[in-house]
């Protein structure tokens, strides 16, 4: 015990160096811009350093402080990641210092708690949260070009003996050419696929496309100071027609200048033409992919925004380093980690895609859930274990007769059932409506090609150090909690030491889950088949969790009654009069569908049943997840597919972890780091030589253009190469080994709870072995629910003051939102009414939902 708890320090300390790598890596980067608006800044990166760190490398000026400011940082912390990243998870309190010390100088007043007579010690919270990522974009990326930009314009100035029009309209022009440039240089690092230092840092690539979309947006505004300029010194300073000044003339375009002129004379003649094409190229392509990058477009036209942001934004890259030569050394860290990052990805999906792509071993249609369809992937033992590890995880999930571009998934698990990962989602866009035709198809199932996972900071740990939990999901937004929830009670479980023990250094003793829906179908088919469960296990930990259904569709009263009629009359006794049903129960007001009017509440603590001490009982029938589902075999305890529609189990092979998922493996020498490093460290490291050896070895001439780019596509053709070589190694030698996972959890904690299940039409009665504690009644128009219940009913959406008024009564609460941006907006806004500069009373977490 003592060994294994010194490994598991000694892990978490390297987990932590690591983070502080990266963090110290991206200083160092500031550092640079921050000192390059100054003389004696530039002149300490170009001689003071780059004598003392590369005297030998025979590159001289600003292509050396490039080298030094960009490549060193960015090389060296992803290689180190990429022999120590293990699976052991990042610290949540990472900056507690700052946190106390934040804390000691601005609290909360004590406040009056829901009890009488108590006062409640508010935390102050500031700095607990999730991370404002539009806060950290600005602080590393607009705020450092601003300075950068105003102090090298400050600089020009103080030296600048004659200063004219012309001359300042030069020299704002090239600053802001510049600044634009380095802004562009590192957004390909946010983007790229199982990104090691966003890994590192403990950050959701949904969260850092922030990072990307900032830097894209401050590029932009630069770059467009840059080309106004100099589109209006075309007019007001130069006697040669505009479209003179930008096409190159016929002599331009070849390979050599011509014999009757000198270098000289062909620099003057083709230079400047070949610049003002290629900004103007540049121009036209950034006003596109910012057209096309707006979010009203995006949601109308994502498969057109996809497609315009990979190719317009490979085309930008390309032209700016014809149009810019420092551009080359500058861009090439980024472009060497987005290879080695993203190649071996694709060489993976392309590989899948001719071995069959994933197996699916069920499609489940929803009957009355908007067309939501639920897809099970056969997994093997290494993705069985990283979804157990952190839940809240995503795929990309492509299908190449349909569309080749991604689409982002929530994927989970079911407790009871570990073989197969599921992802659920509803048909609105053209893509997700042709896959569910697809998919439900009676023929051949379409190839579906997997690429996970992707996460970011461990939700179940940030979640535990909080005394109060509230969950808000709308509508299929609830998939990431369906694993939050069991590994939540998994942890809780292991540090409690078994069901009802008690353990005080868990700070959580409340979790609250509101889900938002309006299709009746999916409420009682997630419920049945994911909620109930982890129901009956916080009951038997003696752990406060609370499901409350806000259901807002528009079905009537009648049918309403029948969706919450879970219960098994047998089990809980017949109920004579409305005496008895009013006695002990508690009264709820509908609210009207579509509105955020609150509703009066009743307030009612969690009782256990006699009934539901059944729920340990070990069927003979679990719950299942292959391709021999038959209809005769349904009512012999096995998992009944609503409405029969179920797709036979297709060919392929079973999903596997992305090959650059660094910390997929407690085993990471010889299962994950090793082929990591050798694939994607030498991409990175021979991308990144290819491309600032070839710029700096073969000095193009100055209508030679194209040849500063060749360095890149070599760098391209040695990853594809070098990937091929790892995805056949890996699938030959590696994979052979591997295993499907097995039914039961390999290393969770994890008490399973079986139980059988048949879930007929969603309109009829539902009969169940085990029972839930609440049995809706529907009299005079109201819903009247059970205090022993621990599944609360309401009509209509929730106001936000009634879903954050009982975590405003506890002195550490969060929230974890997941749905529709109105609802999360509103939600948002309720619980920062109190927050102050430095005070935060409710943490935020937020699983977006809209990429």
């Amino acid at each position: 015990m003592a060994i294994s708890s010194a490994l598991s320090k000694r892990n978490v300390h390297l987990r932590l160096s690591l983070y502080w790598i990266v963090v110290v890596s991206a200083l160092w980067i500031l550092f640079f811009f921050f000192t390059q608006g100054t003389e004696k800044g530039r002149s300490l990166w170009n001689t003071t350093f780059k004598e003392a760190l590369i005297p030998s490398i025979p590159i001289t000026g600003n292509n050396a402080a490039r080298i030094l400011a960009f490549g060193p940082p960015i090389l060296f912390s992803s290689t180190l990641c990429y022999i120590f990243m293990t699976s052991t998870a990042l610290p949540v309190q990472r900056i507690s210092w700052i946190v106390n010390l934040a804390n000691s100088f601005r609290k909360f007043q004590q406040l009056p708690a829901a009890t009488e007579g108590r006062q409640l010690a508010v935390k102050n919270q500031f700095l607990v949260g999730e991370s404002n990522f539009d806060h950290i974009a600005v602080c590393l990326i607009v705020i450092p070009c601003v300075v950068w930009f105003l102090g090298t314009m400050g600089r020009e100035i103080n030296t600048a003996e004659d200063l004219t029009i012309e001359g300042t309209v030069n020299f704002v022009a090239s600053a802001a050419g510049v600044v634009g440039g380095y802004a562009m240089s590192l957004f390909l690092i946010p983007v790229s696929r199982h990104s090691i230092l966003l890994v590192a840092m403990g950050w959701s690539p949904v969260n850092a496309l922030r990072l990307h979309i900032w830097a894209g947006y401050t590029s932009f505004f630069f770059l467009a100071i840059h080309t106004i300029l100099y589109v209006f010194k075309w007019f007001l300073y130069y006697d040669e027609p505009v479209w003179d000044q930008i096409k190159p003339n016929s002599t331009c375009w070849g390979w050599n200048q011509p014999n009757s002129m000198t270098l000289t004379e062909h620099r003057v003649s083709c230079r400047r033409n070949w610049y003002n094409l290629t900004g103007i190229l540049i121009a036209v392509l950034f006003l596109v992919l910012l057209a096309t990058s707006l979010n009203w477009f995006r949601r109308q036209w994502y498969r057109v925004f996809y497609l315009f942001h990979v190719f317009t934004g490979t085309l930008i890259i390309l032209i700016s380093m014809l149009h810019w030569g420092g551009f080359v050394i500058a861009m090439a860290p980024s472009i060497a980690y987005y290879l080695a990052s993203t190649a071996p990805t694709l060489i993976q999906a392309l590989a899948s895609r001719f071995r069959g792509g994933v197996r699916i071993t069920r499609v489940v249609q929803i009957p009355d859930a908007g067309g939501c369809i639920e897809v099970h992937m056969e997994t093997n033992a290494q993705s069985q274990a990283a979804l157990e590890r952190k839940p809240c995880l995503y795929c990309k999930i492509c299908i190449p007769s349909l569309s080749i571009v991604w689409h982002p998934f929530t994927v989970f698990m079911q407790p009871q059932d570990l073989s197969c990962v599921r992802f659920l989602f509803r048909p609105v866009g053209p893509f997700t409506k042709a896959a569910a035709e697809a998919l439900t198809s009676t023929t051949k199932s379409p190839v579906t090609i997997v690429d996970g996972f992707y996460s970011g900071e461990d939700r179940v740990q940030e979640s535990l150090q909080h005394d109060h939990v509230c969950i808000v999901a709308g509508g299929v937004a609830i998939t990431p909690f369906l694993s939050m929830i069991p590994s939540i009670l998994a942890e809780v479980a292991v540090r409690r030491g078994g069901s009802g023990g008690c353990c005080s250094d868990i700070p959580l003793k409340k979790l609250v889950l509101h889900w938002v829906c309006r299709e009746e179908g999916l409420i009682r088919y997630i419920l049945e088949t994911y909620i109930r469960p982890n129901l009956a296990l916080a009951r038997e930990l003696g752990f406060d969790l609370t499901m409350e259904v806000h259901y807002t569709g528009s079905k009537d009263i009648a049918t309403y009654g029948a969706l919450l009629q879970m219960t098994d009359t047998k089990d809980n006794g017949d109920i004579t009069s409305e005496a008895e049903l009013m006695d002990g129960w508690a009264k709820t007001a509908f609210n009207k569908p579509g509105s955020f009017e609150d509703t009066a509440h009743g307030e009612s603590e969690s009782e256990v049943s006699s009934s539901e001490a059944r729920l340990k009982k070990k069927y003979d029938a679990e719950l299942r997840c292959d391709d021999k589902v038959t209809p005769e075999s349904w009512t012999e305890g096995q998992r009944y597919t609503p409405e029969g529609q179920e797709s036979k189990a297709s060919n392929g092979h079973v999903m596997e972890v992305g090959r650059m998922m660094s910390d997929c493996n407690d085993a990471s020498w010889r299962d994950n780091n090793v082929p990591l490093l050798l694939t994607a460290g030498c991409i990175l490291w021979m991308s990144y030589i290819l491309v600032v050896r070839w710029y700096s070895v073969r000095v193009p001439s100055q209508n030679q253009f194209y040849t500063r780019v060749w360095g890149v596509l070599l760098a391209i053709v040695t990853s594809i190469v070098a990937s091929i070589v790892l995805e056949c190694i890996m699938i030959l030698v590696v994979r052979r080994k591997d295993r499907p996972a097995s039914r039961e959890a390999t290393g969770s904690s994890f008490p399973v709870t079986r139980a059988f299940q048949t879930i007929p039409e969603f309109g009829m009665t539902t009969t169940t072995t085990t029972t839930m504690t609440t049995m809706m009644m529907m009299v005079g128009g109201d819903v009247l629910l059970a205090q022993a219940s621990p599944v609360k009913w309401h009509r209509g959406r929730p106001a936000p003051s009634f879903v954050v008024a009982d975590s405003k009564n506890h002195t550490a609460p969060a929230m974890f939102l997941c749905g529709p941006v109105p609802l999360m907006d509103a939600v948002r806004k309720e619980c920062t009414s109190e927050d102050k500069v430095g005070l935060t009373r409710i943490c935020l977490y937020e699983e977006r939902f809209e990429m």
